[in-house]
């Protein structure tokens, strides 16, 4: 009796090594992608802060123009009427209270 059955090996000799590069080339590829994907993140934090700081200065600056111009107003309408009186207690805090506003938008630059 003759067995047809034959028990051969098959052996890769080439897939091992090309897939464990394949696999290295993988992870760093993965790595790459990560990093760049972490340097863009850093970059929009970066820009929103930017962006922030703008706003937040951009809505002080025209706070301060209002309370400038309210001030203007308030300020020559109550001197107005305190030209005739005496300088006591009420006008000195009067004194004080609008020195402290004008302080707060006064830039030496602009004005």
């Amino acid at each position: 009796m003759a067995f047809l059955h034959r028990n051969k090996r098959k052996i890769d000799l080439g897939g091992a090594s090309k897939r464990a590069q394949d696999k290295q080339k993988l992870i760093e590829q993965t790595a790459k992608e990560r990093e760049k994907r972490s340097e863009n993140r850093a970059l929009n934090e970066k820009a929103l802060r930017i962006q922030s700081v703008y706003r937040c200065k951009k809505a002080v600056k025209q706070q301060k123009i209002k309370e400038r111009q309210e001030w203007i107003t308030n300020y020559f309408s109550t001197l107005s009427s305190l030209v005739d009186q005496p300088f006591d207690k009420l006008q000195d805090s009067l004194f004080i209270n609008s020195l402290r506003q004008f302080l707060y938008f006064y830039s030496p630059d602009a004005d």
